[in-house]
């Protein structure tokens, strides 16, 4: 009998709770609406981002392609073959200081601003360099490669960068193509760079900048030892061919010399010169073939990326939805005046509760 009774009261209570939030449902609605005007005021004052993106592909360089020339060059150690491209080691690079640093120091347009600078300005950095004793006087960038850049330059590129990582506005990715169910996916050669930002040209030109500065640095690192190479096969051309020269016209001088001379040993120092200068001829030539494998090779290294698609204005803009956000401002205001009311309720009948859970 006692439990029914405690029952009978739990729906009474629950009733007059009913009742209770019935009576205030106007201020319940009304703080709905405000929430609903919440919504809405976020969504149209919201300031959209401005999504770049930028695609690539990678191309395997033909000194890897197995011909005749490129095997040559391998029997005679100026082949450039190393490690395959592969898209890990691209987004790494594309990840990295060295290749950020350098795009962020990369001009902004046709002002006189640094794309740096533009950055510390869109994603408010530079209001914490005002406090900041270190920078309080840096004025901007001013320096052209990472390598030349000073403490203060070094140090506004490692804010920047935390934030841009933080953030997850900026992402480099390889494009998945499906496969069959034993395999999976698998990568399609096809590599992205997205970057996003409230200023729709910064956007554009820091997704530029990077894939540029990438070219710049990965045709330098891959053909450094290539170009090396030529430039010294070249010098020692260059030399062989002045000492041949030399040689030539030391036997000239020789053979004047020994004109009407009838015996052998007046005309051995003439003979000597043309045997050197016949072996420095094999030795030009030799070295001409060389310079010419070094040369081939060199040029079949690049280039190594090639552009699929680039961004262009008008750009894609995230915007919030004005009927989304009026919706849950609504909504949440909603459950947050019900809850409130609740609240009170509870608060009002507190020495009920403890009667009714007994």
């Amino acid at each position: 009998m006692e439990k029914g009774a405690n029952m009978e009261n739990l729906s009474l209570f629950f009733k007059e709770y009913l009742a209770y939030l019935k009576r205030r449902i106007r201020i319940i609605l009304f703080i709905g609406l405000i929430g609903l005007g919440l919504g809405l005021f976020y969504s149209f004052n919201y300031k959209p981002y401005y999504k770049a993106n930028l695609s690539f592909m990678i191309n395997e360089t033909k000194s890897f392609s197995g011909n005749p020339l490129s095997a040559l060059a391998g029997q005679l150690g100026m082949g450039g073959n190393g490690p395959g491209i592969t898209e890990d080691k691209i987004l790494f690079l594309l990840s990295t200081k060295r290749i950020l640093g350098e795009a962020m120091l990369a001009p902004f347009g046709n002002s006189k601003e640094r794309i740096g600078d533009v950055l510390a300005k869109t994603l408010h950095v530079n209001n914490a360099w005002k406090s900041d004793t270190l920078m309080d006087d840096f004025i901007g960038f001013s320096s052209k490669h990472v390598d030349d850049a000073n403490f203060q330059e070094q140090k506004a590129m490692n804010q920047i960068l935390l934030i841009l990582r933080e953030s997850n506005r900026m992402k480099f990715e390889t494009v998945k193509k499906n496969s069959n169910s034993f395999v999976g996916s698998s990568n399609s050669g096809i590599l992205t760079i997205d970057f996003e930002s409230r200023n729709e040209e910064l956007s554009m030109t820091f997704v530029n900048a990077i894939y540029q500065k990438a070219i710049e640095f990965y045709e330098y690192s891959t053909t450094k030892n290539l170009l090396e190479n030529y430039q010294l096969i070249s010098q020692k051309a260059d030399s062989i061919k002045a000492l041949m020269m030399e040689k030539e016209q030391e036997t000239a001088v020789a053979g004047d010399a020994a004109f009407n001379v009838f015996k052998y040993q007046g005309r051995l120092p003439e003979a000597r010169l043309r045997k050197e200068a016949e072996l420095l001829n094999i030795m030009y030539a030799e070295i001409i073939k060389n310079k010419e494998i070094a040369k081939f090779n060199l040029d079949q290294e690049k280039p190594v990326f090639q552009l699929v698609d680039q961004p262009f204005a008008p750009l894609v803009k995230k915007e919030k939805s004005a009927p989304l956000f009026g919706f849950l401002g609504a909504f949440v205001m909603f459950i947050f005046g019900v809850g409130l009311w609740t609240t009170v309720y509870l608060f009002i009948n507190r020495k009920k509760i403890p009667q009714l859970l007994n």
